[in-house]
This record gives structure tokens, C-alpha cells and sequence, in this order.
């Protein structure tokens, strides 16, 4: 909230609800406190597997909703900002119209929304470091638990989550946030103890859990992080340091890959594949996303509707399933959020997908280029993450989906620059940062 000064002292201003409603003065404190614990309660609902947690999502839908009205003057400029996470609940809404089930898509297009209401309250009532602290906590927990039951199953660690896949997209996210939060000054030094900690955890369960992209992408983010944590923001205090790291960086990626592919003639993609033990199928995922691809040419302006393909009782669907030799039909996805989208609703749906990913990594990559902070390092690369993961999960496609969640709250989220300080100059008074550590 904004503050005012009176008689030389800090005065937090009053918060004030819809049409200027003005509230208790202790009223915005209280429910900073209670947005924690829902921010909490919603990641946990939304990572764990576990029944019990599932009516916690609704809960957290209602609570986020409720307070978006609260806090109006706050949340509608966010939710302005955040126009393209209402694309895909509007389009599964109208394909209500011939969808197998207009309940079903309705019932979609809802929690969809529900997840970008979500993420639009939590981006402008809460900072970005309590933000990252919540995933750091929770995805946490779900680690430790997985290090205790590793359940290997399919060549790899499945952990609680049941699926390797699942078990490494969420440790991913604790990986980024762990070392967002370890190399943050301005976290409490046991929060960052803690996320020191944590990181080796992530590490080890995503090794375990054999999943190449993800592999590649833990590489890729600690390298990142570790490089602008120790290089990047050191180097602010020497003139055109910054600019010389990034043409060695790029000189020595384009030097390694000339030698790697033309000297050594290594194929590079067969390499990889090969190393993790992968065809050049990506497990059967090229057969998905051809079928979705003829589909998407048969029907390209409606689709299937939502939740129209992906039924016991469509012929195709089954299938497929038994292609991948599952005994009776269960539930399945084209492993592409873009393809997924598509065949649900058609080359709109496929593009609105674009438009999130895209939107996303254009929202966070301003934000850090504002403040070049840890926190802002990693939004920008988990960001980066979720989108090159959305190729091949469909993360960007299923409601409730913490992955999803995190790239609505970074694109939304609205960071200002440092402001600078007079040489000789006291700084001036700050309001204390809403937090409870």
C-alpha cells in the first residue's frame, strides 16, 4: 500500500476497497497475512497429490476471487496486464456451443479462469520474494517426502507424484526458486540457509527422475543463475563490463558448437537422446503430435471443443491409448500445451497458447531488465522453463496447474526500477515490506 508521511513519521495509508470504501486501518495487515497462507494453502492443493488437498483448490479459487473484488483499486490494473490468461477460458466457454459435453467444457473454461484470477490477486498483493519463499517451503516439502518414497517406476524416480514427469516439473520449479531465493540478499539468511539446502535435494530427485528436457533445463537454469548471481550483477559496477560478458558468452556457445557439430561431426539431437536413453520418437510423442495436427487441419476454427477429444466413449481416443498399450482407456494428452489447445479449439486455441508463452516471456524479461535482482533472474528463467517444457507437457493446457500458475504471476507482476540515491544523501524512509519473516 502506499504510504504518507506526518510529522516526520512513517504512516501506512488506509486501505481502501471498491468505490473508495475506506477500511480499518489495521484491514490491508490482516489479510497480508491471510494471502500468505492462502497463497500456501493453493500451492500445496496444487502440487500435492493427495485427495485430501483437492477441495483446498476451491477454496483458494473463492478466497481469490472474493478479495480481487476487495482490493479492486490493486488487482484490476493486474488484471488488465494480465488479459491473455482469460483467452483460453473464453474460447472453451464458447465451444460449449459443440463440444460432446457443454458442461464439461463450461466446467473448464471456469477453472482455467479461476487459475488466472489466482495468479492476478497473488502478482499485486504479494512481493515476488515471499512469492518464490511459498514455492521454496512447499515444493520443498514434496522433495524431502519423494527422497523418502522414491517409487521407481518406469526407469525413473516417480516420488509421491506417480509419474517421473510430474515429480520432475515440480522440482524444477524448486530448483529456479531455491537458487533465486539462496542467492537473494535481501531474504532472511535461514530462508536462504534453507533454499542452500534444498538445491542438491532438487538436483539429485530430477538426476533420479531421468527426464532429458528436464536434465537439460536444470543445467541451463543454474548455470544461468549461478553465471548472473556471481558475473552479471557484480559486473554493473565496471562501465561496458556487461556488454563484453555477453559477446564471450556468445562467442564461446557459437565456437563450442561449431566444433562440437562440424569438427567432431557429432549429431547433437541424436546425442542427447541417445545419452538418456530416448528414440528419435521422444517416446511416442511425434505420434501424438501428428495425429493432433491432422486434427487440428480437419477442424481448424472449432476443434474437438474442450475436454472433447480425450473421452472413454471417442474411438480414436482408445485408440491411442492401447497403441501405448494401456489395457482400458485412461487419461492422456498430446504432450504439446499448443497442440493440445489446438485440438480442443481449433488454430485459435493454438495461437492464444503462443500468445501466453509469449506474453509471459515478454512480461518477466522486462521486469528483470528493470531490476536485474535475483528474484527477477528467477521469474525470467523459470519463466523460460515452463515455456520450453509446454513443448512437450501440457502444462499450458490443464487448469490448477502450479507451472501455469507461476508464469500468470511473473508476466503480471509489475517491477519498478531502483530508485537512485544522492550521493551524501540519507535514503529516504521505506514502508516495511508486507511479510511475515
Amino acid at each position: 500500500m502506499s504510504t504518507t508521511v506526518t510529522g516526520g513519521t512513517l504512516r501506512p495509508a488506509r486501505a481502501r476497497g471498491p468505490a473508495g470504501l475506506q477500511l480499518p486501518r489495521n484491514f490491508n495487515e490482516t489479510f497480508s497475512l491471510i494471502d500468505i497462507v492462502m497463497l500456501a494453502t493453493w500451492v500445496i492443493s496444487t502440487t500435492m497429490p493427495f485427495g485430501w488437498v483437492q477441495p483446498l483448490r476451491y477454496l483458494g479459487a473463492a478466497y481469490f476471487a472474493g478479495c480481487m473484488i476487495l482490493f479492486a483499486p490493486q488487482t484490476m490494473p493486474a488484471a488488465l496486464r494480465a488479459w491473455p490468461t482469460f483467452l483460453l477460458p473464453v474460447l472453451c466457454i464458447v465451444s460449449a456451443l459443440w463440444a460432446p459435453f457443454a458442461s464439461d467444457a463450461i466446467r473448464k473454461g471456469i477453472l482455467l479462469a479461476m487459475t488466472g484470477v489466482a495468479a492476478i490477486y497473488v502478482a499485486s498483493r504479494i512481493p515476488g520474494r515471499q512469492i518464490l519463499t511459498i514455492l521454496v517451503l512447499v515444493e520443498g516439502m514434496a522433495a524431502l517426502m519423494s527422497l523418502a518414497q522414491p517409487n521407481e517406476a518406469g526407469g525413473g524416480w516417480t516420488g509421491i507424484f506417480g509419474q517421473k514427469n510430474f515429480l520432475s516439473g515440480n522440482i524444477i520449479i524448486l530448483h529456479v526458486c531455491a537458487l533465486g531465493v539462496a542467492f537473494d540478499r535481501g531474504s532472511q539468511l535461514w530462508i536462504r540457509a534453507v533454499s542452500f539446502g534444498l538445491i542438491p535435494i532438487a538436483m539429485l530427485l530430477i538426476v533420479k527422475a531421468q527426464s532429458a528436457t528436464i536434465i537439460a533445463l536444470m543445467g541451463a537454469s543454474t548455470i544461468a543463475m549461478t553465471g548472473h548471481a556471481l558475473f552479471w550483477v557484480p559486473a554493473k559496477r565496471v562501465r561496458h563490463l556487461r556488454t563484453l560478458l555477453l559477446f564471450t558468452g556468445a562467442a564461446l556457445a557459437l565456437i563450442s558448437a561449431l566444433v562440437i557439430m562440424n569438427l567432431m561431426q557429432v549429431d547433437g539431437r541424436k546425442a542427447f537422446l541417445e545419452a538418456f536413453g530416448k528414440d528419435s520418437t521422444l517416446t511416442g510423442r511425434t505420434y501424438l503430435w501428428s495425429i493432433a495436427e491432422r486434427i487440428m487441419a480437419e477442424k481448424p476454427w472449432t476443434g474437438t471443443g474442450a475436454d472433447g477429444f480425450w473421452r472413454a466413449e471417442f474411438g480414436e481416443a482408445n485408440s491411442i491409448t492401447r497403441f501405448f498399450f494401456f489395457e482400458k482407456f485412461t487419461g492422456f494428452s498430446f504432450h504439446n500445451s499448443y497442440l493440445e489447445n489446438g485440438t480442443a479449439l481449433g488454430y485459435p486455441g493454438y495461437w492464444a497458447t503462443v500468445v501466453i508463452a509469449v506474453w509471459g516471456l515478454w512480461r518477466t524479461g522486462m521486469n528483470w531488465l528493470r531490476n536485474q535482482n535475483a528474484i527477477n533472474a528467477a521469474f525470467l528463467v523459470l519463466t523460460a522453463i515452463i515455456v520450453v517444457r509446454s513443448n512437450a507437457e501440457i502444462d499450458l493446457a490443464q487448469e490448477f496447474m502450479v507451472t501455469a500458475f507461476f508464469l500468470f504471476i511473473g508476466a503480471t507482476r509489475k517491477e519498478f526500477p531502483p530508485k537512485p540515491q544522492a550521493t551524501g544523501s540519507l535514503p529516504p524512509p521505506r514502508a516495511p515490506e508486507r511479510a511475515i519473516w
